[in-house]
């Protein structure tokens, strides 16, 4: 009997360290890869499909795809970052963008994530009515002044090759700034291209320039700017501010659009970008 007692124990045992390896040698589940830019944002028939799919249903809002700015590989299938023409039902409203995620499987396709973007570039917590436009800006009825202020704002720029996709807003000043959504790629070997909002500003002379490159990130979605302007003083970016609760009441507009709250400390402001609170400390005048 206590020999069969010891057979039986080292059997289990043999057993434990078998189940043990085959337990270890199992595969993990593969982790989410980051977003990257996509090589090319025409947007194909099967994304088109895709895209249909994961937004049936929605109400509200209608989105329409345009460019395709991010891809990433899921553990689940393929995810995409779609800009959108987000057009809010109704009579009030005027149109907005929209950054819409998908993610594409063999059982079908479902929604990942909506976010909006004002006609400036700035991300907003939901579309909305007319008079929920910043500073001024408005989508444009037709993109070509647009477009021709960005083809002479970027003629013999060296180094980088810039293709518009789509002028998201206008904004009258003295002269008139438009926002430019272009694809970015370098003009060197094994260049990766990015997506990139290109602010021009067209004077009444008949010039234009580039007044400021906001990058973004392979989602599709903007950094938040290192720099802004508040009546003329400059605020340079200083990371997350998470010292107090924020409620929906803003304190002004930045004069590139961009809503603020007055910071923890003097001297300091913060702005909500992408759902963060970003904090920005004045800059001492050089």
């Amino acid at each position: 009997m206590k020999h069969v007692t010891v057979f039986l124990l080292c059997l289990l045992l043999c057993l434990s360290f078998t189940l043990g390896g085959f337990t270890a040698m199992a595969a993990e589940p593969a982790a989410d890869e980051a977003w990257r830019a996509a090589e090319d944002p025409a947007l194909s028939e099967e994304l088109l499909d895709a895209f249909a799919q994961a937004t049936e249903g929605l109400l509200g809002v209608t989105y329409e795809p345009l460019v395709c700015l991010g891809i990433r590989e899921s553990a689940s299938g393929s995810d995409y970052s779609v800009f959108c023409r987000a057009t809010v039902v109704s009579p009030e409203a005027e149109g907005r963008y929209a950054i819409v995620q998908l993610r594409q499987t063999e059982e079908g396709c479902e929604l990942i994530d909506i976010t909006a973007m004002a006609p400036n570039g700035q991300i907003e917590q939901a579309p909305g009515p007319a008079e929920g436009l910043v500073g001024g800006w408005s989508v444009p009825e037709d993109e070509q002044a647009g477009l021709d202020a960005f083809a002479q704002a970027t003629e013999g720029l060296l180094g980088v090759a810039y293709t518009p996709l789509c002028v998201l807003g206008q904004q009258l000043v003295a002269g008139m700034n438009y926002c430019v959504l272009c694809r970015s790629l370098g003009v060197y070997p094994d260049a990766q291209p990015c997506y990139t909002l290109a602010v021009v500003y067209a004077a009444l002379d008949g010039s234009a320039t580039v007044t400021r490159w906001i990058e973004l990130d392979g989602s599709g979605l903007p950094a938040a700017p290192e720099c802004i302007s508040i009546e003329g003083q400059s605020y340079a970016l200083q990371g997350a501010d998470d010292t107090q609760a924020r409620c929906g009441v803003m304190d002004g507009v930045s004069d590139e659009g961009y809503d603020w709250q007055l910071g923890p400390e003097e001297g300091t402001v913060s702005l909500c970008w992408n759902g963060v609170w970003m904090l920005y400390a004045e800059e001492a005048e050089g």
